[in-house]
């Protein structure tokens, strides 16, 4: 039986979904693994690149 709420898989959807370019999906992952368990390493590591991106998203692009 699969857990749905299993620390490292939630963990590793979100991975995969950065190789694919599916933020939606990795928003979706890492925002269920930091409800699940918002102290484990893998929630910190979560939630710091999650954060990055939306800082990256806030700010105005800069082209020459």
């Amino acid at each position: 039986q699969v857990e749905p709420d299993h620390i490292n898989a939630l963990y590793n959807l979100g991975i995969i979904a950065i190789h694919k370019g599916e933020m939606e999906k990795l928003k979706q992952a890492w925002s269920r693994l930091t409800q699940v368990a918002p102290q484990s390493q893998q929630a910190q590591q979560a939630m710091r690149y999650l954060e990055n991106i939306h800082r990256q998203a806030e700010q105005p692009s800069q082209q020459n």
